[in-house]
């Protein structure tokens, strides 16, 4: 209300200023006009009111108390004109110049209260119909009073008349203004108080965010260790908000190492939420002596999720898309199982697909999984095993016309396949953004790989002659 009551007094103070400008600048019109006509007596009235302003201007500056000069400007500003037609000599000699005094009624309308502006409006409609009725005038014989007829009665009443119809406009036109300008404030500082407190959200739900982003991070597998497995590796993960559905599971015992790309539906904190889920459910099903192989743990994690997730009618909207690598280094053996994902072998011959399963949706389709498993044929020269999801394959290019594709997506594998581990995570990040350009990120995206070290591959040739 503080900042209100300063607009407030600047609009009037700009008014006031304006009114007085305007007043000044009709007043030394009329003082030339009158000297050029020869009515020096006359013109002596319109420049006195502009002494006069100029001088109240100069002392309401350093004034404490302005008010004061305002009351004596206004009252000026309103007889004025009413002096200078008597100094003309009335009425009918003048052109009836005090209509003047009709331009002050609209800043006195927003400067003063209503009831001090009724003061203004009484004064000047008295005034005026005493000058029309008795027409006061100067003459060269002096000061005359000439008496009222009938037709100057009602040229009074007409403008009395006319005077209340204008400041009546004006003082309403004033108010309602106030009053629009104080609910655009009352508006305003609401708006403010919802901006500070969404603001104060925003960053707590930013912070929280931050630290959940931290906690999803701490799920990964660790950058060191299993280099009896890897000579090299990468994983990227691209969440398309803070926190996202996509993930990366490990878990070893023994000889048996598990590494998984998990992609849930959607992303955002609701595929969060589920991906730690999922970890917890396969984590629960790795150290179970029943559950042996990729499928078996992928038909488990299914069956799982469906009992807590399926809704009282039946239905088991939300889901997981899912890719399992085992590397077994008693038998020097890898095996893969996936649903809707894929996986990606490079060798020196080429790169080569092995597709999972389509999605799962129902137990029975968990169940016929179990058994789904494929054994991979490794390279000893060099083998790099990639995992992916669809987030990768799915994003648009800037003009949102095409994805990246999987067939893009293996070329670039086969291509770059020979490379260090660091420049090929560069390189797909380089890619990937130069195709999505300006556009806007499709979806959670995960990709990792993993160049099999020579000693596992050593391994791995030794069980297969053994085994033939």
């Amino acid at each position: 209300m503080d900042k209100l009551k300063q607009e407030n007094v600047e609009i009037r103070s700009k008014m006031f200023r304006g009114l007085c400008y305007f007043l000044v600048g009709g007043a030394a019109m009329w003082a030339m006009l009158c000297m050029a006509l020869g009515h020096y007596v006359a013109s002596a009235v319109p420049v006195a009111f502009i002494l006069f302003t100029a001088v109240n201007f100069t002392m309401m500056r350093g004034s404490s108390k302005p008010h004061r000069h305002v009351f004596a400007q206004m009252f000026m500003s309103m007889t004025m004109p009413m002096l200078f037609q008597v100094a003309m000599g009335g009425l009918e000699q003048s052109g009836i110049v005090m209509f003047w005094s009709f331009v002050p009624l609209v800043a006195i309308s927003g400067y003063y209260r209503r009831n001090s502006s009724l003061v203004w409006l009484a004064f000047l409609i008295a005034a005026m119909s005493a000058m029309i009725v008795y027409d006061p005038g100067w003459s060269g014989h002096g000061f005359t009073l000439h008496g009222g007829n009938m037709q100057r009665t009602l040229l009074a009443i007409n403008i009395g008349t006319v005077a209340l119809v204008i400041f009546s406009a004006a003082l309403t036109f004033v108010r309602v203004q106030g009053r629009s300008r104080r609910k655009m404030h009352e508006l305003q500082g609401k708006l403010e108080c919802a901006h500070a407190l969404i603001a104060e959200r925003n960053d707590h739900l930013e912070k929280s965010m931050v630290y959940a982003r931290r906690i999803q991070q701490a799920l990964l597998p660790e950058k060191t260790g299993l280099e009896d497995l890897f000579s090299e590796r990468f994983s990227w993960i691209d969440q398309k908000e803070q926190v996202g559905g996509d993930s990366i599971w490990y878990a070893s015992k023994n000889d048996v190492v598990l590494m998984a790309v998990v992609d849930c539906t959607g992303h955002g904190v609701p595929a969060s939420l589920l991906s730690v889920m999922v970890h917890e459910i396969l984590t629960s099903g790795f150290n179970r002596s029943t559950v042996t192989s990729p499928a078996a743990l992928i038909s488990f994690m299914y069956q799982r999720m469906e009992a807590r997730l399926k809704n009282a009618d039946g239905l088991w909207n939300d889901n997981a898309e899912i890719a399992v690598v085992e590397f077994n280094r008693a038998t020097g053996t890898v095996r893969f199982a996936g649903t809707d994902m894929s996986m990606v072998v490079a060798t020196a011959g080429g790169t080569e697909r092995i597709q999972g399963s389509g999605p799962i949706f129902t137990s029975e389709q968990a169940n016929a999984l179990a058994s789904r498993n494929h054994t991979v044929k490794l390279d000893p020269a060099g083998t790099n095993i990639y995992l992916y999801s669809d987030g990768v394959v799915d994003q648009f290019n800037g003009g949102m016309e095409e994805r990246f594709g999987t067939a893009r997506l293996h070329a670039l594998m086969g291509s770059i396949s020979h490379l260090p581990m660091a420049e090929q995570h560069q390189r797909f990040k380089e890619k990937l953004e130069t195709w999505k350009g300006i556009g806007q990120q499709t979806d959670d995206l995960t990709l990792m790989g993993l160049r099999l070290s020579p000693q596992f591959l050593s391994l791995a040739a030794q069980a297969s002659v053994a085994a033939a």
